[in-house]
């Protein structure tokens, strides 16, 4: 194949892009933002100009290396997305949502007595509303663990709220 032009790169790209979209947003879902999804589409659109000259039309169909290219950078953006997620606990993030200054300093105070592993089981159960098994898989936990782990943050997170005034609750 030959080299792309400019104007034929702009038609290429409007034609191609929902489907691209469609396949990275699917494997991105759950963990990428929309920026996340319009960085990767991007990302392989710039390499389906740039090797374009690569692609044989008599082994697939333009739509199918879509697609498979696609795919598979999906599936490795995801693997870095995960990689690089931080884990430093954002206290801002739960804070932010509360209405009374009075809730938030108790709240704060409660997050900063909890360690670090236990700040990182909060954030996943009660800011992202994670289910045990997605917290499991998110730390690299098994899910035995991750149930025991959660059960005890919560039976501490009471005695801790307890302790600031705050009772009626129960595992």
């Amino acid at each position: 194949m030959t080299i792309i032009t400019s104007k034929d790169q702009t038609n290429f790209y409007n034609q191609y892009k929902t489907l691209s979209s469609t396949i990275v947003g699917n494997i991105l879902r759950d963990i990428g933002t929309k920026e996340d999804v319009e960085e990767c589409v991007d990302d392989i659109f710039v390499e389906l100009i740039n090797k374009y000259h690569d692609y044989n039309e008599n082994k697939s169909s333009i739509k199918t290396y879509i697609c498979i290219l696609s795919r598979s950078r999906a599936i490795n953006y995801r693997k870095k997305l995960l990689k690089n997620k931080t884990y430093l606990f954002d206290d801002d993030i739960l804070l932010e949502h509360s209405n009374s200054t009075y809730i938030k300093d108790i709240i704060e105070k409660v997050i900063l007595q909890l360690n670090y592993s236990e700040k990182q089981v909060f954030k996943y159960k009660f800011v992202y509303e994670y289910s045990n098994k997605q917290i499991a898989s998110a730390l690299n936990y098994s899910l035995g663990y991750t149930i025991i782990k959660v059960y005890r943050l919560k039976k501490k997170l009471i005695k801790l709220l307890k302790q600031h005034g705050i009772e009626s609750w129960e595992v």
